[in-house]
C-alpha cells in the first residue's frame, strides 16, 4: 500500500532480516528518491515516494513480480489442480487503487468458494487490503454459462495480473463456457459468480 507508513521495526519484522541490512537498503532507496525515511521522536517511519519519476514503473513491476500475486499464489498452493484461473483485476491491477481500495480477484475452478476465500482471508493483513473474490464454479452449468456473458468480458476487459493461468486460459474459459461439456446454459440464467468479502470466521 503506497500511502501507508510502516515503522522501521515493523518493516524489519516483515522482512525477517537484520536491522543493519534493512537500514542499508533503505538508505539506497532514499538516496534514489524512491522512499521517504522520516523520524518522529524515537520512531522511524518509511513510506513510498509516490512523486518520484520512476515510481509508476517500479510499482507496476513490484505488483506483477511479487507483492499481491506472490501472496495469493502461496495462499492457494495445493489447489492448482482445482483452480483453472486466478486473476487480479480492477484498481489494483490498473495501478489506480486508493488506500482503502479492495483487491478484486477473479477465480474459476472447482475448489469451492469457501475453501478459496478462507485461504485468502489469511493473507489480508499481509497485503494490507481486503480481498473481494468473484468466484465461478466451472463444475456448475449456470456458472459456465455466466462466463460467456458480455458482462463478464467487460469486467475483465481492463488491466489484469495473472496469478494462476494465463491469457490463453482466460480466452478459452470465456469462449468455451458450457459448450466444452456438451450443454448450453439457458439464455438469461442468473449470474452465480459470487462476489463478496472473503469468508469471515
Amino acid at each position: 500500500n503506497p500511502d501507508r507508513r510502516l515503522s522501521f521495526n515493523e518493516l524489519v519484522r516483515r522482512l525477517k532480516s537484520g536491522p543493519g541490512a534493512v537500514s542499508r537498503e533503505l538508505a539506497t532507496l532514499a538516496s534514489a528518491g524512491l522512499i521517504r525515511d522520516e523520524r518522529e521522536g524515537n520512531q522511524r517511519f518509511i513510506s513510498a515516494q509516490t512523486a518520484a519519476p520512476l515510481y509508476p514503473e517500479l510499482k507496476a513491476f513490484i505488483t506483477k513480480a511479487s507483492g499481491a500475486p506472490t501472496f495469493i499464489r502461496e495462499a492457494l498452493r495445493g489447489l492448482e489442480d482445482q483452480i483453472e484461473l486466478a486473476v487480479i483485476f480492477g484498481s489494483v491491477a490498473s495501478g489506480t487503487e486508493r488506500p482503502d481500495s479492495d483487491l478484486d480477484l477473479f477465480v474459476a475452478g472447482t475448489a469451492g468458494y469457501a475453501v478459496v476465500t478462507q485461504r485468502l482471508y489469511a493473507i489480508e493483513n499481509r497485503l494490507g487490503r481486503r480481498i473481494q473474490t468473484l468466484y465461478f464454479d466451472t463444475g456448475s452449468a449456470t456458472d459456465r454459462a455466466s462466463l460467456q456473458k458480455p458482462s463478464t468480458r467487460t469486467l475483465l476487459a481492463g488491466p489484469r495480473v495473472f496469478v494462476i493461468g494465463d491469457e490463453a486460459k482466460l480466452d478459452a474459459l470465456l469462449a468455451a463456457g458450457d459448450s466444452r461439456h456438451g450443454r448450453k446454459g439457458k439464455p438469461g440464467q442468473s449470474h452465480k459468480g459470487r462476489k463478496a468479502g472473503t469468508a469471515r470466521r
